[in-house]
């Protein structure tokens, strides 16, 4: 597929509106654009302003990360490849069978952003994902199309998706933080059951 040319903060600000359009908050884009400043400065010492996928994995080979940090660097990579190839946006979470619905698509990048922040390990992250990826998704099957319509019924409801009761503790976490970034009204992390997990390392 050909790669349209464009110099990179023209690049850069098209990504960044085409995520704002997808509902990400402006926190998350913020850190989007500290690392499109970091890729900016990487062309600038080429003597170069214009973007290229090579450029793209040539920066990340510059990298000294870790596991997880290099997990959101090369998905913040994909989107400059993406759009430069016209593709339009996509969910770039794990194996394609286990991506969130589109329209919960920005509040779990968000919140994957943050337990990397905190330093979560690779291993817990996935783990978060993967339950929060069935759990959004029956959400979404459910007729709530918004966070806004969450109610304890159906947080209920969604925790029976769960087989494996380790998943509560994940859920719990997750439900505590959309309270408590504003993208529920309730706290529902209480009314999630506890039991004893298995040990998995999370942190």
């Amino acid at each position: 597929m050909t790669e349209n040319i464009l110099p990179f903060q023209d690049l850069m600000e098209q990504v960044l509106i085409q995520l704002k359009d997808q509902g990400y908050m402006d926190s998350t884009i913020t850190v989007y654009r500290m690392f499109y400043n970091r890729v900016n400065s990487y062309l600038n010492q080429m003597n170069d302003d214009i973007y290229t996928k090579s450029i793209g994995d040539s920066f990340l080979s510059t990298l000294d990360v870790s596991d997880a940090t290099s997990v959101s660097h090369t998905c913040a990579i994909r989107r400059l490849n993406d759009y430069l190839e016209g593709l339009p946006y996509r969910c770039h979470h794990g194996n394609p069978c286990d991506c969130v619905v589109d329209i919960y698509d920005p509040v779990l990048d968000e919140y994957l952003g943050y337990c990397k922040g905190i330093n979560n390990k690779p291993a817990t992250i996935h783990a978060k994902e993967r339950s929060c990826v069935i759990f959004l998704n029956y959400l979404k099957s459910h007729g709530c199309s918004t966070l806004s319509e969450l109610s304890l019924e159906l947080v209920s409801q969604a925790l029976l998706c769960f087989d494996n009761k380790d998943n509560y503790a994940l859920i719990r976490l997750f439900l505590r933080y959309l309270f408590e970034e504003g993208h529920i009204k309730s706290d529902f992390s209480g009314i999630v059951p506890r039991y004893k997990r298995r040990r998995m390392g999370l942190r």
